[in-house]
C-alpha cells in the first residue's frame, strides 16, 4: 500500500487529496508530475488488473503517463480546480489508455481476438448464488471488461487494493455519502449477472 502524502510547499496533502493554494503554475506542474510518478506502482497494478499481461501493463502505464504529461491544458485546468485526488486521476488515466489499446487493433498483434492475452490454466471462482455457479478467471476478466470504467475501478479499489466501500466508490466515481453503498451494491449485482449469464438492465 502506498504511503499517504505529507505537506508540500505551496499546497498541502491530506490523505490522498491534494489541495492546491494558488501554487505558481510551474511549481504546480513539477509537483503534479512528481505525485503521478509516486503513484506509478498503483497505475501499473491497475493496468495489470485490466489486461493480465505484465509487458502490456507496462505499455499501458507508460501511455497513461505520456497522456497525462503532454496534456498541459488539462494540468492547467487542474491547477484552478481545487482539491485533486491524485490516485483517482492516475487510475482514470490508466483506464483511458487501456480503452485506447482496445480500440487500436494494430497494437494487438499476437494476442487474442478480444485484445487480451490468451489465459491458460484459469483459476476457478465460485459465485455466491443459489446455483453455486463456478467461473474461471477468464470469465471474471471478460465480465469486468463489460463494466463501465468507473465500475471497474470501484471493483479494483475495493477488492484488489482493499479500500473500504465508501473510499473505493468515492475514488472511482466521486460519489459520497449514502450513494456509495447503493452504487457498490448495484455494481456487484451487475457483475454477478454478467458472470451467471442472467443480465438485466440496471440504472445507476
Amino acid at each position: 500500500m502506498l504511503e499517504r502524502s505529507t505537506e508540500t510547499s505551496g499546497g498541502h496533502c491530506r490523505g490522498r487529496v491534494w489541495n492546491v493554494n494558488q501554487v505558481p503554475y510551474d511549481d504546480f506542474v513539477q509537483e503534479f508530475k512528481a505525485k503521478i510518478a509516486a503513484n506509478i506502482r498503483l497505475m501499473y497494478r491497475y493496468a495489470y488488473f485490466l489486461c493480465r499481461d505484465r509487458e502490456l501493463a507496462q505499455d499501458i502505464t507508460h501511455d497513461a503517463c505520456v497522456n497525462i504529461f503532454k496534456s498541459a491544458k488539462a494540468i492547467a485546468a487542474l491547477a484552478n480546480s481545487g482539491p485533486v485526488n491524485i490516485e483517482a486521476y492516475a487510475i482514470r488515466a490508466v483506464g483511458n489508455a487501456f480503452n485506447d489499446y482496445l480500440r487500436a487493433p494494430l497494437k494487438r498483434t499476437g494476442r487474442s481476438e478480444a485484445g487480451l492475452p490468451d489465459d491458460e490454466g484459469h483459476r476457478v471462482f465460485r459465485v455466491a448464488d443459489p446455483a453455486e455457479t463456478t467461473v474461471t478467471s477468464l470469465d471474471l476478466q471478460n465480465a469486468l471488461l463489460q463494466l463501465d470504467d468507473d465500475d471497474r475501478a470501484l471493483i479494483y479499489f475495493r477488492y484488489y487494493e482493499g479500500r473500504g466501500i465508501a473510499e473505493a466508490v468515492e475514488m472511482a466515481t466521486g460519489l459520497t455519502g449514502g450513494e456509495t453503498f447503493r452504487r457498490h451494491k448495484k455494481v456487484l449485482e451487475r457483475l454477478r449477472q454478467l458472470l451467471t449469464g442472467n443480465l438485466e438492465e440496471n440504472e445507476y
